[in-house]
């Protein structure tokens, strides 16, 4: 048996395996700190979370980024690695890194007031399996990304915006910052809604229980 957490990777494993299981990464809502106030500031606040690895996404998106900076004054944060990053240099201006810490991580997400995920459409990409949008919709965050692979339904999924080239990131970035607090709100919600219903532990855990042939147990009790 093979599960796999996208439908890209699943119609992959089919050449490869007679049992695949299409169950997607998950994360528990519990573990992040939802945003109590979309209000904004006279600085907004855009947010990245990722590895120093997968630092390269961003660069795709460094000119919108610095259009949208000129055109709002927002500020990007990068949650990932302190070292610095010669491919995001010309960021520097707007950018503030945080490491990743487990105890940290959550409130500097809810701290921002859009999230964004953008991805190079290659077939490396197409593989993952949207957890960065996972993580931003349990924080409440509207959410902007390239709409590839499992991207593309997470978006859908989170109210969030989908942005294929720079004109569109720079419209759906400076959209989303224009909004009024009720309607960012209004999104934040309805991605906190989507992952708990779709992208939890808790929604996928009979599929997971059926998967590994364990008896569905109550939560908190071992099997």
């Amino acid at each position: 048996m093979v599960i796999a957490g996208s439908e890209v990777l699943a119609d992959w494993a089919t050449a490869h395996a007679r049992d695949v299981r299409m169950i997607p990464s998950c994360i528990e809502p519990a573990d992040y700190e939802l945003k109590s106030s979309w209000s904004g500031g006279d600085r907004p606040s855009i947010v990245w979370l990722g590895s120093f690895a997968t630092e390269q996404y961003v660069e795709h998106v460094a000119r919108p980024l610095l259009e949208v900076h000129r055109l709002t004054g927002a500020t990007l944060t990068l949650i990932s690695s302190s070292k610095e990053n010669p491919r995001l240099s010309a960021l520097e201006p707007i950018l503030r890194r945080v490491p990743w810490h487990p105890h940290t991580f959550a409130q500097h997400l809810s701290a921002a007031d859009v999230a964004i995920a953008p991805l190079a459409d290659t077939p490396y990409a197409r593989g993952k399996c949207a957890y960065k949008l996972l993580q931003y919709a349990a924080t409440g965050l509207p959410i902007v990304g390239s709409p590839v692979g499992a991207n593309k339904a997470a978006l859908a999924d989170f109210a969030g915006i989908a942005a294929a080239d720079a004109s569109e990131w720079v419209d759906a970035l400076v959209q989303l910052l224009a909004e009024p607090a009720h309607l960012r709100q209004a999104r934040g919600m309805a991605a906190a809604s989507g992952v708990a219903r779709k992208y939890s532990f808790e929604s996928w855990r009979e599929a997971w229980c059926a998967a590994l042939a364990l008896p569905v147990t109550p939560v908190g009790r071992p099997a």
